[in-house]
């Protein structure tokens, strides 16, 4: 199951997950070239350098390696809670760290409603 490949414990690790987040990573470069493409036909040809991959794809263990290769671009994984003190009773958190990318950049940008 895709929990199963997210939770990534390599003794639980199915045999299959790495075959299917090689398909799954295939078929998501060819979304993310889509969309850039797209945006670099809006901004004149502007230059990528990099992809930020976040949220809860971003723990899935070699994605980010596989969506380089097929990309040609840097892939860094998003580390949203990077340079913010975390208390000790929180830790937990930062192993789902991705999963609140947005949240941590509206915080620290500030919300204006």
């Amino acid at each position: 199951s895709i929990s199963e490949i997210v939770s990534a414990e390599p003794e639980r690790k199915p045999v299959w997950a790495e075959d299917a987040v090689s398909v799954w990573s295939l078929t998501l470069a060819g979304e993310i070239n889509s969309s850039l493409s797209y945006y670099q036909n809006q901004q004149n040809g502007a230059s990528i350098r990099r992809v930020f991959l976040s949220g809860r794809g971003a723990r899935i263990k070699g994605l980010a390696n596989k969506l380089q290769d097929s990309l040609e671009l840097p892939v860094m994984v998003l580390l949203p809670f990077e340079g913010i003190s975390i208390p000790a009773k929180h830790e937990k958190i930062k192993s789902t760290a991705q999963d609140f990318a947005v949240s941590a950049a509206l915080a620290l940008r500030g919300l204006e409603v």
